[in-house]
């Protein structure tokens, strides 16, 4: 064994091992931003019992539901960078930015993304309507006679 192995081997048993602090230490804030009852609340739900279960640090469920996710998030944007305030949001987080002006917060700068937790299949459909300038299937030309009219729905 040569001088600098024998040297790194002393070094190691004698630094101090680093008292490197677990995580979580406290209970952790899970903010739904959407109502109690949809599908981001179930999400929310079920991974703060698992969470919760594994990491022996209780993990709470907060729904702050109201335009389109926005309001939850800017309060997950704003709480302190300890690691122990998450949002669990939907798709509308994608597009909010550009959907509704000034936001409270900047989706790129002020929160970090951490996992996907599950993707959904997502359609536009059509039904019933005509779109003008739509060079779409026959079932649109259809309904000449109601011009214009577009059903939709949206969620949030």
């Amino acid at each position: 064994m040569n001088l600098s192995a024998l040297l790194l081997c002393i070094a190691v048993v004698f630094v101090p091992s680093a008292s490197a602090q677990t995580w979580p230490n406290k209970p952790v804030r899970m903010v739904a931003v959407f109502p109690p009852g949809g599908s981001v609340d179930t999400v929310a739900r079920i991974l703060s019992f698992q969470l919760t279960k594994q990491l022996g640090q209780q993990f709470i469920v907060d729904n702050k539901g109201g335009a389109s996710g926005s309001i939850g998030t800017a309060m997950v944007a704003k709480s302190p960078p300890d690691g122990c305030t998450f949002a669990v949001v939907f798709d509308t987080h994608g597009v909010n930015p550009s959907l509704i002006p000034n936001l409270p917060f900047d989706t790129m700068k002020d929160l970090a993304p951490v996992m996907i937790v599950g993707t959904s299949a997502m359609v536009s459909a059509v039904s019933d309507c005509r779109i003008q300038g739509f060079q779409g299937s026959n079932r649109c030309g259809q309904t000449e006679s109601r011009r214009g009219l577009i059903r939709h729905h949206r969620l949030g």
